[in-house]
């Protein structure tokens, strides 16, 4: 995408819905000025460690034979009354299998290790980051497809071969950029209906060009994906807490609907969406299980959502600027064709954008339908005037 934008070196790439900073690294490796935007701290953690500049490759190799050391001691220590643990417990991820008690135990074990070999910040959140990349798969039980679910439970893991493996994976990665300049990237948490205000607020007026995916309304809980993760890290220690950031996303799944949410009345002059809502409540109307009466409200608040940050998006994004966002088809509210690109690109022309192009990414498979349905790349650009 950014060949095909012909993203110059003196421009700064944003990505407001960052994820994991697939954008913000491939900025940075080639010399770009990048910022992203996230809801999720987990996901922010993420970025900030794989777009850091404070870890040498040859010291961290040393580093890591320091945890090996303090693991050794650490594993036999019982963590069973540290915060994360009593959450995965209290919230039901043990008793669920999401995770076997006996490698939770030395993960956990390996964590403390790494506070307390890792001589920064920046050397121990390399570390950690090696250690969680497979913390639900790996270490723990869950699978994926396309949903995440619970898989056959594991008793015992080498814990640590999974986690030097990935390390060795990230030093071997930083010896391959050694010589290479990397431009500057940040990463902020917040909402991206408000990434204006986020940019502001650290010093970024403007930016020229953002290349983002989005979520789409699709049944898909991002926090629940990483809540393993978020738990391990300590970013989540009550149901409060995994509210607080469902609250702060943009409306996708019937999990992340409140009452106080409002977005839907931005959209609701939209025929479009008006049809297409009421198209899913006639499907729904008898079906008995309780989430589906929200799957109208969804759509609804998705696109008013939406609306919301194309609206933030106008005002931080340099005139002629251009927005490529990855979007998809859905089909996950009781089989209804949902054309995500088309609608947002009718509701970005009244949000200060013009429709450049839009045409098929990928295509992938829909277990709703049983069939493959389109993302599309919606290339908008900031009008002049």
């Amino acid at each position: 995408m950014m060949n095909r934008l012909g993203v110059s070196d003196d421009q700064m790439v944003f990505d407001p819905f960052c994820g994991t900073g697939t954008t913000l690294v491939e900025s940075m490796k080639r010399g770009m000025s990048s910022v992203g935007v996230d809801a999720s701290p987990f996901s922010c953690f993420v970025t900030r460690v794989k777009t850091g500049r404070k870890v040498r490759p040859d010291k961290l190799l040393s580093v890591l034979v320091d945890v090996a050391v303090e693991y050794d001691r650490a594993s036999r220590t019982d963590y069973s009354d540290t915060k994360a643990y009593k959450y995965l417990n209290e919230s039901g991820m043990l008793s669920r299998g999401w995770i076997s008690p006996t490698p939770l135990r030395d993960a956990l074990a390996l964590k403390a290790a790494i506070y307390k070999a890792a001589p920064s910040a920046a050397y121990r959140d390399v570390l950690l980051l090696a250690l969680v990349a497979n913390l639900s798969t790996g270490i723990g039980n869950m699978k994926y497809g396309p949903e995440i679910y619970c898989g056959p439970k594991k008793r015992t893991v080498n814990v640590w071969s999974v986690f030097e493996s990935n390390a060795g994976r990230m030093i071997r990665d930083l010896w391959a950029v050694q010589e290479r300049k990397l431009g500057p990237t940040s990463v902020f948490l917040g909402d991206a209906r408000n990434c204006s205000a986020i940019l502001r607020q650290n010093g970024i007026k403007k930016v020229h060009v953002a290349i983002s995916s989005p979520p789409y309304p699709a049944e898909h809980d991002y926090t629940r994906n990483t809540r393993l993760e978020l738990a391990f890290l300590d970013f989540v220690r009550t149901k409060d807490n995994v509210q607080a950031i469902k609250r702060s996303m943009i409306r996708s799944h019937t999990k992340g609907i409140y009452k106080t949410d409002g977005d839907a009345k931005l959209v609701r002059d939209y025929e479009s969406i008006k049809n297409l809502a009421s198209k899913v409540e006639r499907k729904c109307r008898h079906k008995k299980y309780g989430f589906a009466r929200l799957y109208p409200t969804v759509i609804r608040e998705y696109f008013g959502g939406m609306m919301r940050h194309l609206n933030s998006m106008g005002s931080v994004i340099d005139r002629g600027g251009r927005y490529a966002m990855i979007v998809g088809d859905q089909a996950s509210y009781l089989g209804v064709h949902v054309p995500t690109a088309d609608i947002l690109g009718e509701i970005a022309e009244d949000c200060g954008f013009d429709v450049e192009e839009s045409f098929v990414w990928r295509t992938r498979w829909a277990t709703a339908k049983s069939k493959k349905v389109k993302e599309h790349a919606l290339v908008l650009r900031r009008q002049l005037n």
